[in-house]
């Protein structure tokens, strides 16, 4: 009885085991179809599941790190893979080992959204990369890989909505805390823990709102009464919890630091 049963524990993880392989190359050859569609289909349904693509060119696959979760990414695309399709929006990070440093790419991506990146080897730096855009390209498709990976690992499941209402009753007391001229270093130190905790959780459109919002209003608040300085290290401050984020970018300020 033992032994039958052990046989068809056996068997089921055998099962489980191919489903999410195959499920998975599945996934990433109909991402293919998501970049460079040339009647932009593949972008709006991304846009309406809330969701963009990430390509990162040159990048060394065997040593990244997608949201803390690192993989044979090649195994998961049907031809050299070249990023992720499928990606929630919210606040994402990759990290690549290179010879000579780690490159540590931190971004925002919103629905529909494209972001192309080329990793210099030599800098250990991530380059903006346009000349990706429209190109036909392989992709792991992100739900499939890193939804069951974590899943497998056990790990605990985060409620987008109450992620966002610690990051603003965090950004709450920072905003305080900047009015009291605390030295910045600390402030961006603590601006930067309320982005990590948000890494890797998917969030809307209007919970990325809910975020950068306020930021932009406190900024606007000080400017107001004549503390343009002030605003302009709430702009930081909010660019560290959402790197790159563009309703931020279009209000900082060379001199926020």
């Amino acid at each position: 009885m033992l032994s039958a049963a052990l046989l068809v524990v056996g068997l089921l993880a055998v099962a489980l085991l191919w489903l999410y392989v195959t499920g998975a190359r599945k996934d990433g050859v109909r991402a293919s179809s998501e970049v460079g569609d040339e009647n932009g289909e593949g972008a709006d349904a991304a846009a309406e599941a809330g969701t963009g693509s990430v390509l990162l060119r040159d990048n060394v696959w065997s040593a990244c790190a997608f949201d803390g979760l690192k993989e044979d990414w090649p195994r998961y695309a049907a031809s050299p893979v070249r990023g992720f399709a499928g990606v929630p929006s919210g606040r994402h990070r990759v990290i690549t080992t290179c010879p000579d440093g780690v490159a540590t790419l931190d971004f925002v991506l919103y629905p529909g959204d494209v972001l192309a990146r080329r990793l210099d080897m030599d800098a250990a730096s991530w380059r903006k990369d346009e000349d990706a855009l429209g190109a036909p390209t392989s992709l792991v498709g992100h739900r499939t890989v890193l939804g069951i990976a974590r899943a497998m690992r056990g790990d605990a499941i985060v409620v987008p909505d109450d992620a966002v209402r610690r990051a603003r009753a965090s950004l709450d007391a920072l905003f305080v805390r900047v009015g009291a001229e605390e030295p910045f270093v600390d402030l961006l130190r603590d601006a930067t823990a309320i982005g990590d905790a948000l890494v890797g959780v998917p969030l809307t459109r209007a919970q990325l709102g809910r975020l950068t919002g306020p930021i932009v209003k406190a900024a606007g608040e000080h400017a107001a009464a004549g503390e343009a300085e002030r605003g302009a290290r709430v702009v930081t401050l909010g660019l560290a919890v959402l790197p790159g984020d563009p309703n931020l970018l279009v209000h900082e300020r060379p001199s926020a630091a």
